[in-house]
């Protein structure tokens, strides 16, 4: 357990990794540099998607089916649907 004192003898910094029981700043810096390079490889893996995105159905009826690259809809006749984001990749297909 931190005290008081051991805060104001300590400083902020130093109080906050002794309380986490991490005494040593550069192990720290070490687990924080490998998290950030883990992160950035996970989102390098997986391709950011591009079909429409967050539909909303205003009027009439809709279905929405989505495989690996393929958004399908299925909607009745004068359906309104409103889209958070809508654009198609290269590689992917969108149908209506």
């Amino acid at each position: 357990m931190v005290s008081a004192d051991d805060l104001e003898r300590w400083g902020s910094m130093d109080a906050l990794f002794a309380i986490n029981g991490i005494l040593n700043k550069p192990v720290l810096l070490r687990r924080l540099q490998s998290c950030a390079v883990f992160l950035l490889l996970s989102l390098s893996v997986f391709p950011l998607q591009a079909n429409p995105l967050d539909a909303t159905v205003v009027s009439g009826q809709a279905s929405f089916t989505a495989t690996a690259n393929t958004l399908t809809v299925v909607n009745t006749p004068g359906t309104i649907i409103n889209w958070q984001s809508f654009s198609v990749g290269q590689n992917e297909i969108t149908n209506f």
